[in-house]
């Protein structure tokens, strides 16, 4: 299942033909815009003729909430939006009017094509918004998915509005440079993809200015049949777009004859094409092709034409690939993708493994997501299979149509490499580093607003290159918490947080840790110089004088009280050792001794 790849470079020569791209004429505009019927300024009127001097179309799309309050005339604003942007619709231009629903936390959406409209007001619940969008059918575009907007949930995917969510913005902003595209988007861009989303790429300008257009060189490019309408919309839902910073740069990318934003069916072999065009002065620096798992390629190229042709054998049931083109005056692009996938149309996503590193014998937990994207039920068959294609797991999971369903799955670890298969299909695999009898399992404690958690990487590296396996445990302490722990830190509290109980050492969690010393594990406890109420430290305190130590915290929770900087007891099968401060030379120390 290992990827072939070939290449075919060849600079400033003339394009290789593909018919979808001689039939298609390539558009540049905005689709993200905001006028005085929301909060940006003028009128809808103006904004599309001013915006008819520097690009193709561009789509007024008001916030949502605003549209109770009516115009002077008495008409709704949507409904004027709507018939300006008819009004105003030329041979040359088209005028797109849509509406932006915004909500605090879930982040905002345009949508297009559609005579409706809904807004935070009827309902701020992203869920309910989906189940508008499934009963409506628009065009959907995630727009400026970054936290101080939000950004969907983390991407969260709901496969039955995948259709109807088209275009995602990797760019926005109507600042003059152009400067628009933001790694945070780009990073949600790639977690919408490997989440399930099939969308293409835009840029926003965003205009709360009188700059509908003008305000940069960023644009969202459509490749359509023409500018009316109804071949624009088409387009739209197809994902035939790019969003660039550069207003002058031609981005064709295809495969087995297709463009992008296609799903490709059980391909065996895929043969990809990617062509460049940029104005003779300004010169294209580096391509990158992305595939799911990050960068899959590199090509450095100083000029300002690019051919390049590779071919891929897919290696699992679900994979995409886009690209990301960078100029050499800083002005990037990125491509919507390609999908090729099993026309089963089930599959297995965002595989991951906790904990990823164990004993032989000991178990893991898989996560992974279950899609079924069919419109009717199926039974979706899960195969977990070692390297040498020996059955490990076998497992039915019933999916409805058009759903999702997050799934996990405790299994022992015997072998390092697992392959997951869903209907006999190949979709990922996970690498489980198996450790040495005598590693240790070390649990920090992150459940009482701990002090020092950033800065434990030395720590972390140092204990995990020995072998080692270092988690933290970040849910309520529970009696099998540490049922798998050699060793368990609990660093005091730091100054986070506002509720000191929530930083306190409770009575119920005695019991648990006394039975985990006693039954061998190491508990060590680490003062630090954070400021904390004697309460806080007292509650520390309490368990080691019921134990047994012979030795505490100072009130401060700085120091021991006996002046040592450290202090170790033997009880029964294990020990306890107190630390007086943060200090990562002596805790690698004393556990890399043998004792």
């Amino acid at each position: 299942m290992k990827k072939i790849i070939s290449v075919l470079l060849v600079l400033n020569i003339a394009l290789l033909g593909f018919t979808f791209y001689e039939e298609y004429n390539l558009y540049f505009g905005n689709l993200h815009s905001h006028t005085e019927y929301s909060d940006g300024v003028e009128t809808p009127e103006t904004a599309l003729e001013y915006a008819n001097d520097f690009i193709d179309f561009m789509a007024i799309t008001d916030h949502a909430h605003y549209f109770s309050q009516e115009l002077p005339n008495g008409k709704n604003k949507y409904d004027s939006i709507i018939d300006e942007c008819k009004t105003l619709t030329t041979g040359t231009f088209l005028g797109i009017p849509g509406f932006e629903w915004t909500a605090s936390g879930p982040g905002h959406i345009n949508f297009y094509d559609v005579r409706t409209y809904t807004d935070r007001n009827i309902d701020p619940n992203l869920v309910s918004l989906y189940e508008w969008v499934n009963a409506n059918k628009p065009i959907g575009q995630f727009n400026h998915p970054i936290s101080m907007f939000g950004n969907f949930d983390d991407c969260k995917y709901y496969p039955y509005v995948d259709k109807y969510m088209n275009l995602f913005e990797i760019g926005n902003g109507n600042w003059y440079q152009n400067q628009t595209v933001s790694e945070e988007m780009l990073e949600n861009f790639a977690l919408a993809l490997n989440n399930g989303w099939h969308v293409g790429t835009t840029i926003g300008q965003d205009n709360h200015k009188a700059n509908w257009g003008s305000a940069n060189d960023s644009r969202t490019a459509i490749y359509s049949k023409s500018l009316a309408a109804e071949d624009i919309y088409h387009s739209m839902k197809n994902m035939l777009t790019y969003g660039t910073e550069d207003k002058n740069l031609i981005l064709k990318f295809w495969a087995n004859d297709e463009p992008a934003g296609s799903i490709i069916y059980d391909p065996f072999l895929v043969k990809f094409n990617i062509e460049l065009i940029e104005t003779p002065d300004d010169k294209i620096e580096t391509v990158y092709i992305y595939d799911k798992n990050g960068i899959y390629d590199e090509i450095h190229v100083d000029s300002n034409e690019f051919k390049y042709n590779f071919e891929i054998e897919p290696e699992s049931g679900y994979e995409f690939y886009y690209l990301i083109i960078k100029e050499c005056d800083g002005e990037r692009a990125v491509s919507t993708p390609i999908w090729f996938q099993s026309s089963n149309k089930t599959y297995l996503l965002n595989l991951k493994a906790y904990p990823k590193s164990v004993k032989s014998g000991e178990f893991t937990k898989l996560f992974f997501d279950l899609v079924n994207m069919n419109t009717e039920e199926k039974i979706l068959n899960l195969s977990i299979k070692s390297d040498t294609e020996k059955t490990i797991l076998s497992k039915d999971y019933n999916l409805k149509g058009e759903s999702i369903s997050y799934e996990s799955i405790e299994i022992p670890v015997n072998e390092e490499k697992m392959l997951l298969y869903i209907d006999d299909i190949f979709y990922s695999e996970i690498k489980i580093k198996i450790m040495s009898e005598d590693s240790l399992n070390i649990i920090i404690d992150k459940t009482h607003y701990n002090y020092g958690e950033d800065y434990r990487a030395r720590f972390i590296d140092e204990m995990s290159n020995k072998g080692n396996q270092v988690s933290y445990l970040e849910k309520m302490i529970k009696k099998d918490s540490l049922d798998k722990a050699n060793v368990f830190i609990i660093p005091l509290p730091g100054e986070e947080g506002t509720f000191d109980k929530m930083k306190m050492l409770h009575t119920m969690h005695y019991p648990i840790l006394e039975t985990f010393i006693k039954s061998g594990g190491t508990l060590i406890m680490i003062g630090n110089p954070a400021q904390k109420t004697e309460e806080i430290v007292q509650s520390y305190n309490d368990f080691l004088i019921n134990i047994g130590v012979e030795d505490t915290f100072d009130e401060s929770g700085k120091m021991l009280n006996s002046g040592n900087s450290e202090y170790i007891q033997k009880i029964e099968g294990g020990k306890i050792i107190l630390l007086a401060d943060e200090d990562d030379t002596k805790l690698i120390g004393i556990l890399n001794k043998k004792w």
